[in-house]
C-alpha cells in the first residue's frame, strides 16, 4: 500500500530535524533548534507546524553573543506523487525577535520583523505573484500563542504596508529553515 502525505511527512520530519541539527553542529552555531513539530491538522493532507531558533547571532561571525530569536508557523498541504510529497499550498510566517535579557532568552523579547510567505496558484490574481512575501511585523504571534513562558514588548505603532507582495523562490516552513 502506497504511503499517503500524512505518513510521509511525519516521516520526513526526524530526517529533517536530525540533518537542520548536525548542519548547526557543524557550522559551530550555539543556537536552539526546537525540530518542526505538527501542532494542527485540518485534514489527510493540511497540517499545521511550527519550529524556532532561540539564541542566533545578530550577525554571521557576531562576538556580540547570540540574541535573536525566531519562530515559524506554517500551514502546508500536499500530496504524494510518485512515492515524493508534493506542497499544493502553503503560508509560512516567520517573525524575528530581539533577546533583552540574556538571562530570560523568552522573556521581554522585542519585535524587530516578521514575513508571511504565501504559494497562490490560482492565477486569478494580477498583483499576486505564485510564490511571495509579505511585511507582518506580527508574524510570530502565533507561535508564541502557542508557548506561555515567551513574553514580548508591545510591538512599534506605525502603518505597516501589508499589500505589498515581493516575488520569492518558494518559502515553504522547511525552506525558510534551511
Amino acid at each position: 500500500m502506497a504511503k499517503g502525505f500524512n505518513s510521509l511527512l511525519r516521516a520526513y520530519l526526524p530526517t529533517f530535524d536530525a540533518l537542520v541539527r548536525h548542519f548547526l553542529k557543524d557550522s559551530g552555531l550555539q543556537t536552539v533548534f526546537s525540530g518542526v513539530s505538527i501542532f494542527g491538522q485540518t485534514d489527510e493532507t493540511s497540517y499545521d507546524l511550527m519550529a524556532s531558533f532561540e539564541g542566533l547571532p545578530q550577525r554571521p561571525g557576531s562576538r556580540r553573543g547570540h540574541s535573536e530569536n525566531v519562530f515559524i508557523t506554517a500551514r502546508l498541504s500536499g500530496n504524494v506523487k510518485a512515492g515524493q510529497l508534493r506542497l499544493t499550498h502553503y503560508g509560512t510566517e516567520i517573525g524575528y525577535f530581539r533577546q533583552t535579557k540574556a538571562s530570560e532568552p523568552l522573556c521581554d523579547l522585542l519585535p524587530i520583523t516578521g514575513y508571511h510567505y504565501d504559494f497562490d496558484c490560482d492565477g486569478k490574481k494580477f498583483n499576486h505573484p505564485v510564490f511571495h512575501a509579505q511585511p507582518k511585523l506580527k508574524a510570530g504571534e502565533r507561535y508564541i500563542s502557542l508557548k506561555a513562558n515567551i513574553t514580548h514588548r508591545v510591538y512599534p505603532d506605525f502603518d505597516e504596508i501589508r499589500t505589498i507582495r515581493i516575488p520569492t523562490p518558494q518559502m515553504d516552513i522547511f525552506s525558510d529553515i534551511v
